[in-house]
C-alpha cells in the first residue's frame, strides 16, 4: 500500500512539470514565429491529432497499470502505442505540409 501512496504523488508532480514545460514552450513558440505560417490541418489531419492524443492517454494508463500491477504486457502496450504515436506524427507532418 506504501508504494502505491509514493507512485500516485511521484506521478501527479511529474505530469505536472510536463505540462508546465510544455505551456512555457508553447508560450516561447509563441514570440518567435519565424517563416511561413503553415496551413490550419483539414479533416484528415485533425483525425491524425486525435489519433496521436487517444494513444498518449493509453500510453499513460498502461504505464501506471504496468507500475501498479507489475504487468510486462501493458509495458508492451506502451511500446507498441509509442511506436504508432511516432508513425502518426511522421504521417502528420506530410498531411499538414499538403493542407488536407
Amino acid at each position: 500500500m506504501s508504494d502505491l501512496l509514493l507512485i500516485i504523488p511521484v506521478l501527479v508532480v511529474a505530469i505536472g512539470g510536463l505540462i508546465g514545460v510544455a505551456y512555457v514552450l508553447d508560450k516561447r513558440g509563441q514570440k518567435n514565429r519565424a517563416g511561413p505560417a503553415l496551413p490550419e490541418p483539414g479533416p484528415s489531419g485533425r483525425i491524425l491529432l486525435w489519433l496521436a492524443r487517444i494513444l498518449v492517454v493509453i500510453m499513460v494508463l498502461s504505464i501506471i497499470g504496468a507500475i501498479a500491477f507489475r504487468s510486462l504486457p501493458l509495458v508492451g502496450l506502451t511500446i507498441s502505442c509509442l511506436f504508432f504515436y511516432i508513425l502518426i506524427g511522421l504521417i502528420y507532418r506530410v498531411v499538414r505540409l499538403t493542407g488536407k
